[in-house]
């Protein structure tokens, strides 16, 4: 299985309706938009109502290709960054641009590493759910999730993703296959997390999606 574009973080996803998990894992999925590996215009660069926050915007012009036809979509992100605090505010903004009403399926997704994926000092962290396994080279899907943790206690740090609204949630390790001695073996390089809404929106309607990523130490 191969990568048709490169996992960065904060891509912009438009899924078919038939999209499963396993395809989305295989990166052999239904992408309807033309977003995830296209480039954004930088729109603006300034201080955000206080001298210790500085706001980039990025907008992108694009479409949702569905079998009926194109339907033109406006995606808007402004970024939020903290002087003093490791802390980052992704404000989302899509608009259907068409002329009749449209149903969307909209992921983002973030690609992070702790180094290890089967080492139980750097794990994820549910906040109010239970049986989830925690190991970063875990997979699964989650029909409601408010927060996401990854925690490193060897180093003493945490990373916390938060959606509002709460998400679906599909999450899985990002491997590479190299050829050793002992034969072919996988190597973790990191873990793809995946938020995911799915609504509708009329003509020249506005959906805000806001996420925060954050740190701090343990």
């Amino acid at each position: 299985m191969y990568d048709w574009y490169t996992r960065y973080s904060f891509l912009d996803h438009f899924f078919g309706e038939d999209t499963t998990f396993d395809q989305f894992r295989r990166c052999q999925y239904p992408e309807w938009g033309n977003f995830v590996n296209q480039p954004y215009e930088l729109v603006e660069i300034r201080k955000w109502n206080h001298p210790e926050r500085l706001a980039v915007v990025l907008r992108r012009s694009g479409g949702l290709f569905q079998p009926e036809g194109k339907v033109p979509l406006d995606v808007c992100k402004r970024f939020l960054f903290y002087r003093d605090t490791a802390r980052m505010e992704v404000e989302y903004e899509i608009t259907n641009c068409g002329v009749a009403e449209v149903g969307i399926w909209f992921g983002i997704e973030i690609n992070l590493t702790m180094l290890a994926g089967n080492d139980p000092q750097r794990h994820f962290l549910f906040p109010g759910l239970k049986g989830e396994d925690q190991l970063l080279i875990s997979s699964g899907a989650l029909s409601q999730a408010e927060k996401v943790c990854l925690r490193d206690e060897f180093f003493g740090f945490e990373v916390s993703i938060e959606a509002t609204p709460e998400s679906e949630l599909w999450r899985f390790p990002l491997e590479t296959v190299s050829q050793s001695e002992s034969g072919f073996e996988k190597t973790y390089q990191g873990t793809v997390l995946l938020f995911h809404w799915r609504f509708c929106l009329r003509p020249m309607e506005k959906k805000p999606l806001p996420l925060t990523l954050s740190c701090r130490g343990i």
